[in-house]
């Protein structure tokens, strides 16, 4: 094999893992994600389109954190409220029985 065949390889291997290292990183954390670790995030690799899709996870996994935050203290809120409350709460389902009371 020439030099320059060689030369050819070592920079097609070297493309190749510049695109698909950072492309597995981003998998794994979407994995993270998705088995319920809301903070998992990827390290933004420059400008180019896999730096932009990092950025847009790490954006897109925040939020759906923030959410996640914001239902959990309402429900607490709510919780709180519901427990403790001075008059009598009444929840009734579609069939008009009592589903929940305080």
């Amino acid at each position: 094999m020439s030099l320059l065949s060689l030369g050819i390889l070592g920079i097609g291997l070297w493309l190749s893992a510049r695109i698909t290292g950072p492309l597995n990183r981003l998998m794994r954390a979407a994995g993270r994600v998705g088995s319920g670790n809301l903070g998992a995030r990827v390290p933004v690799d420059g400008d180019a389109e896999v730096g932009h899709l990092a950025l847009a996870f790490n954006q897109m996994a925040e939020g759906i954190e923030l959410a996640q935050a914001e239902a959990t203290a309402s429900e607490e809120r709510f919780r709180d409220l519901y427990e403790n409350a001075q008059l009598a709460y009444f929840s009734v389902g579609p069939d008009d029985l009592i589903r929940k009371c305080n």
